[in-house]
């Protein structure tokens, strides 16, 4: 029996946590459906199906640390989603405001990792 493969939508976590939410309802609108009035919806709709993106089976948040605050909105949020796909979060260590090289770095380094060798066991599963 052949395993189907999902989609996972990568996202960064910076200065506002509604960007995952945002960016989840323009790939999944049958989820979650943000942008219904949207004078340009059915481009939206258009572009998704010209570049192959579907709808993400999970979604993956990279942060640095000190976003507790918009951490638990996103969760909060995500968790009043109906049907949303499970999430997890990885906090990138050592990090704060990303304020030097070297935290910038780590963040990369965070993404890097999840991108080039994803691992099941990685993150925190934060919703069902």
């Amino acid at each position: 029996m052949e395993r189907e493969r999902g989609t996972i939508l990568l996202c960064t976590l910076g200065a506002s946590w509604a960007v995952v939410p945002e960016v989840f309802g323009v790939v999944a609108p049958r989820i979650l459906d943000l942008f219904r009035d949207h004078p340009r919806r059915a481009k939206f709709a258009e572009e998704l199906a010209r570049r192959g993106i579907h709808e993400p089976t999970q979604v993956w948040v990279a942060t640095s640390g000190g976003t507790e605050r918009g951490l638990g909105a996103l969760v909060e949020c995500w968790r009043a989603i109906p049907c949303a796909p499970p999430m997890r979060i990885w906090v990138a260590e050592n990090t704060q405001n990303l304020a030097t090289a070297e935290e910038c770095e780590e963040l990369g380094s965070c993404c890097s990792a999840w991108c080039f060798t994803p691992r099941s066991g990685w993150g925190q599963n934060l919703c069902c």
